[in-house]
C-alpha cells in the first residue's frame, strides 16, 4: 500500500472540499491511513502491530465501523475465539479485496468459514466483499447468518442497513439502523444513516430528528464531511416541509464547513426564493453555476427567479442554458413555451411544446397551447391536430376550454375547406 499516494490524494480531496488541514482532513485520512496500515500489518501476521493501527484508527473516528470489526478480530486472536492463523487470512483477504483477484479474496474468507463456521465477523467480512462484486443477494444472506450467531452485535444490522440502503430498501434500512441504536443508543452513525434514509421516504420531520441527534452525538466530527451532510440533508428536508428560515440556517452551516459544494448554494437559493428574497436567491444561484458552470437546475432556478421579478429576458436565456444543458427538462421546455406565447413570439414556442408532448405524451396543455400558437402562424392544420389531441387528453372539469378547443376546431375545419 502506498501510504503517501494515499494521504496526497485525500488531502487533495478535502482541500478541493473547503475542509482544513485540522478538521476534516486530519480525521479522515489519519482514520483511513492507519485501517489501512492495520490491514497491511496483520496481512504479514503482525497482529499486535494491525491492533495498535486499528486503535489510532479509531483515535481518529471512533465511530469508525470498519476499524472497530477489524480490531475485534485482533482482540478475538489474543482472546483464543480464532486462531492467529484465520486473523492472518481474514487481513490477508481484505487486504487483497480492492485487487482484481475477487475468487482468491473470497477463498481466504471461505477456508476460515469451512474450519470455524460460527465466526461472526468473517461473515461480516465476506459481506462486505460480495458488496464490492455487486453479488447483493449473498451479501445479505451472509449479515443474515452474522445476525443469527450473534444477535446482540449491533454493527451488523447497522452493515445489513447500509446495504439496505444501496438498494433503494429504505424500509428494511430504517429498522436495521433502528435495531443498532436500540443496542447501541450512542452509535451516532446509526442516526445519520437512518436520518438519511427517512428522508428517502419523505419522512422528513423523523430525519430531522435523527440529524439532531447525530449532531449532538458526535463532537470529534465537528467541521468535518458528516457534519456537512447533516446540515444538507437537513436543510434539504426543511425546504420539502415548508420551513425556508430553517433551511437557511442549516444550508448556511453546510456552506460554512465546505463553501465549495454547488448543491448547498442551489439549495439556499430555493429557500430565499421562497421567502421572496429574489436578490440572494440569484446570488446563491450564480455562485452555484461559478462551481459547476453545466449545473442545469440552477440554470432552471435563476431563470425563475428572474421570471418572478419579470426579467423576461434573463429568463428566457437562463432556460435556454437550461435545455441545452438537459434536453430533457421538461418544466424548462414548458415555462419556455409560455413565456414565447406572452410575447407573442408563437413560432419560437412552438418547438419548446412539441418536446414537453414528447417527454410527456399526455400533457394535454402542451397541446393547447400549441394549438393556439400554430392558429397564430396560420398553420390551421396542424393547429386542429393540435386542438384534436388537446380535446382527446384533457379532463371533462376543463370544460370551457374544450368547448372553445371545439369551437377553434369546427372554424379552422370551415375555413381550410374554402
Amino acid at each position: 500500500m502506498n501510504y503517501s499516494l494515499l494521504i496526497l490524494l485525500l488531502t487533495l480531496f478535502f482541500y478541493s472540499s473547503g475542509l482544513t488541514q485540522t478538521t476534516g482532513e486530519t480525521v479522515v485520512t489519519g482514520a483511513l491511513v492507519y485501517n489501512y496500515k492495520g490491514l497491511e500489518s496483520g496481512a504479514d501476521g503482525d497482529l499486535e502491530q494491525a491492533r495498535v493501527n486499528f486503535e489510532r484508527a479509531l483515535n481518529y473516528m471512533p465511530y469508525f465501523a470498519r476499524s472497530l470489526v477489524n480490531l475485534k478480530i485482533c482482540n478475538d486472536a489474543e482472546a483464543g475465539t480464532i486462531t492467529k492463523k484465520h486473523a492472518f487470512l481474514l487481513f490477508k483477504s481484505l487486504n487483497n479485496s480492492g485487487s482484481a483477484d475477487s475468487a482468491e479474496t473470497l477463498k481466504l474468507t471461505n477456508i476460515v468459514l469451512e474450519e470455524n463456521p460460527k465466526y461472526v465477523s468473517t461473515y461480516l467480512l465476506r459481506a462486505r466483499i460480495y458488496q464490492r462484486l455487486e453479488r447483493f443477494e449473498e451479501a445479505e444472506a451472509d449479515y443474515n447468518k452474522a445476525l443469527k450467531l450473534s444477535p446482540e452485535f449491533a454493527l451488523t444490522t447497522y452493515f445489513r442497513g447500509k446495504l439496505f440502503s444501496s438498494l433503494q430498501k429504505y424500509d428494511q434500512a430504517i429498522s436495521d439502523f433502528s435495531s443498532t441504536i436500540e443496542m447501541a443508543a450512542s452509535y451516532a452513525p446509526a442516526f445519520m444513516e437512518r436520518g438519511i434514509a427517512l428522508t428517502s421516504i419523505g419522512k422528513h420531520d423523523k430525519a430531522i430528528k435523527d440529524f439532531e441527534v447525530a449532531l449532538k452525538a458526535w463532537p470529534k466530527w465537528a467541521a468535518t464531511f458528516k457534519l456537512f451532510g447533516a446540515y444538507l440533508n437537513r436543510g434539504m428536508a426543511n425546504i420539502k416541509n415548508k420551513k425556508y428560515n430553517a433551511a437557511l440556517s442549516d444550508l448556511s452551516r453546510a456552506i460554512e464547513l465546505n463553501p465549495k459544494f454547488a448543491e448547498s448554494y442551489l439549495n439556499r437559493g430555493i429557500a430565499f426564493q421562497n421567502l421572496n428574497d429574489f436578490d440572494k436567491a440569484v446570488l446563491d444561484f450564480n455562485y452555484a453555476i461559478d462551481l459547476e458552470p453545466e449545473y442545469a437546475e440552477a440554470y432552471y432556478n435563476r431563470g425563475h427567479a428572474f421570471q418572478t421579478r419579470r426579467k423576461f429576458d434573463l429568463a428566457i436565456a437562463n432556460y435556454l442554458k437550461t435545455v441545452e444543458l438537459e434536453p430533457s427538462h421538461k418544466q424548462a421546455h414548458y415555462t419556455l413555451g409560455e413565456l414565447y406565447i406572452k410575447q407573442k413570439e408563437f413560432d419560437k414556442c412552438i418547438p419548446h411544446f412539441a418536446k414537453v408532448i414528447e417527454l410527456d405524451p399526455g400533457n394535454y396543455w402542451a397541446n393547447y397551447w400549441k394549438a393556439l400558437a400554430f392558429e397564430k402562424t396560420k398553420n390551421y392544420p396542424e393547429a386542429i391536430n393540435s386542438y384534436t389531441a388537446f380535446l382527446e387528453k384533457a379532463p371533462e372539469e376543463h370544460k370551457n376550454h374544450k368547448i372553445f378547443a371545439r369551437q377553434r376546431v369546427k372554424k379552422l375545419t370551415e375555413f381550410a375547406a374554402k
